[in-house]
């Protein structure tokens, strides 16, 4: 029998619930309800009623395949406190709690503007889920070996980086607040009260809605885009010495939106240019990663 990791249930089951309040405000993304009543909907769900269920999107076959994978991964990992990995009855929890939540937001869908009900939406979404279960069983006995490990490296007080390379880091800080506000196109065109004054009316305050109309390529892409750039202001903060000892995480993330914040707010003032609340919440969640991951790596380095 595998040992359960001693990290504490409660961090994994709240980041398990967090992600499934994530794939709900994503499913119904953008909020607006369709101009058609339910008993008009009800024929097309999952597109059964009007031959939709033939049509198969590659890429969302992967997203969703992707997403409820992930899903399936934290709740088994939310369970692995109380019970066997490999118990039958958590499995089946899963596995059915993932279909049925899916089946729902394919529900849902029906009355929401610009979304559509979808088979294989729903045989991905279940095929995620079990795809989440079957990599459980392989990363089950590393997050038990490890995992008690990472959670104790993150509180060691050599966490921080060695003199030297605070000192680079700190000198470099500059530089990379103009990275940040170039990939904003801070710098693209002159900026302008009016521009902003003129901007505003069209801004779309709910994260994530430019996303939700893009392609999934695309999306994947801008959100990877935004990781890859806030991750660096985590793991610099933490190898710094700039976060607090008691909760480094919330205070990175706190940090990368705040920094989001301020470099998405400025494109309201430059002709062209949107700010995207998304990309604020991806801030926040990126900087938290790379201060964990720093938390990680530390040890490998020489102590100061």
């Amino acid at each position: 029998m595998t040992t359960p990791s001693r990290i504490p249930a409660g961090a994994v089951c709240r980041g398990a619930a967090a992600y499934a309040v994530f794939l709900v405000y994503g499913s119904l993304m953008p909020w607006q309800l369709a101009a058609r009543s339910l008993r008009d909907a009800l024929p097309s769900y999952l597109g059964l009623g009007d031959g939709r269920w033939r049509e198969v999107s590659f890429s969302d076959v992967v997203t969703n395949l992707l997403l409820y994978a992930v899903l399936a991964l934290l709740w088994r990992a939310c369970q692995s406190r109380r019970h066997s990995p490999r118990m039958r009855a958590p499995v089946l929890r899963v596995l059915v709690g993932s279909s049925l939540l899916s089946a729902a937001l394919e529900f849902a869908q029906l009355l929401v503007a610009h979304r559509s009900s979808s088979l294989s939406d729903w045989v991905a979404n279940t095929l995620g889920a079990a795809l989440g279960v079957l990599l459980w069983t392989a990363v089950a006995p590393a997050w038990s070996r490890r995992g008690s490990e990472w959670q104790q490296r993150s509180a060691r007080p050599e966490c921080v980086a060695p003199a030297a390379l605070r000192r680079v880091l700190w000198a470099v800080a500059p530089f990379y607040f103009i990275t940040l506000a170039a990939a904003r196109h801070w710098f693209t065109a002159p900026w302008s009260l009016a521009q902003a004054a003129s901007h505003l009316p069209s801004v779309h305050w709910l994260p994530f809605y430019s996303h939700q109309l893009a392609s999934t390529p695309r999306a994947l892409a801008s959100v990877l885009w935004q990781a890859l750039l806030y991750a660096p202001l985590g793991l610099g903060l933490r190898a710094g010495g700039a976060l607090p000892r008691q909760h480094p995480l919330a205070a990175a993330a706190g940090a990368g939106a705040g920094l989001a914040v301020l470099l998405e707010g400025g494109r309201l003032f430059i002709d062209g240019q949107h700010p995207d609340a998304g990309n604020v919440v991806i801030a926040a969640l990126a900087a938290a990663g790379g201060a964990a991951a720093w938390a990680v790596w530390r040890p490998s380095l020489p102590v100061a």
